[in-house]
């Protein structure tokens, strides 16, 4: 279990990437925990979260893509919640909050191959 290291992921499609935002980048003895913002080629954004609790040995994501306008387009993430999913806990909402659906386990690389794929 650990962090994705998204300066790789980011050098295999910099066109895709205009520029980047580090959020938090946090490690200490109890967890990691990384927040990114991408500026996106079509001026939406990406935000990218990842972290470990050692602890409760917690692996947690969320990515968040949002159009220039800051509205959803997709988030993926592993909370627990939205049990009823099939795919549980991994789900994705798909423009609202509240239109969840099953999500394959998602990491940076696929976010970014489906966000090439999808441009507006």
């Amino acid at each position: 279990m650990k962090i994705t290291d998204w300066e790789s992921e980011i050098e295999k499609i910099d066109w895709l990437i205009l520029s980047h935002v580090i959020l938090q980048d946090d490690d200490d003895l109890l967890s990691i925990t990384v927040k990114i913002r991408f500026m996106i080629l079509d001026f939406s954004v990406l935000e990218f979260y990842e972290s470990i609790d050692y602890q409760t040995n917690r692996y947690k994501y969320g990515y968040q893509w949002m159009d220039k306008d800051k509205k959803l387009i997709r988030r993926w993430d592993n909370n627990l919640h939205h049990s009823h999913i099939s795919t549980y806990p991994f789900h994705q909402h798909i423009e609202t909050d509240e239109n969840v659906h099953p999500s394959e386990e998602m990491t940076l690389a696929k976010v970014f191959d489906f966000i090439s794929k999808n441009l507006a």
